[in-house]
């Protein structure tokens, strides 16, 4: 079964998803400029990207988080909602 990768990129003020195949090739992106608000618009983004790309959550490998910005709240809003799908999915105990 085909099992992509979500990587959420945080730079901020541009939000970048972007959804890589097995073998780590590019299939989609979704970005926008965030402004203060990545709390309501990160759930509505990553829905967005994998409706246009016919994949179901539960068929993720992975979510990661790329980010320099180590304190900054929209790195620890990705961070949380990786987490949470990853624990969720059972991928997190490997």
């Amino acid at each position: 079964m085909f099992r992509p990768t979500l990587t959420i990129k945080v730079e901020y003020p541009k939000i970048e998803l972007e959804l890589q195949g097995e073998k780590s090739e590019v299939i989609d992106v979704q970005e926008w400029e965030e402004n203060n608000d990545l709390s309501g618009t990160l759930l509505a983004g990553i829905d967005k990207l994998l409706t246009r790309n016919k994949i179901e959550v539960s068929h993720l490998a992975k979510i990661d988080v790329k980010t320099q910005q180590v304190r900054y709240t929209s790195s620890r809003i990705s961070k949380a909602v990786a987490q949470t799908v990853n624990y969720c999915l059972g991928l997190d105990r490997e």
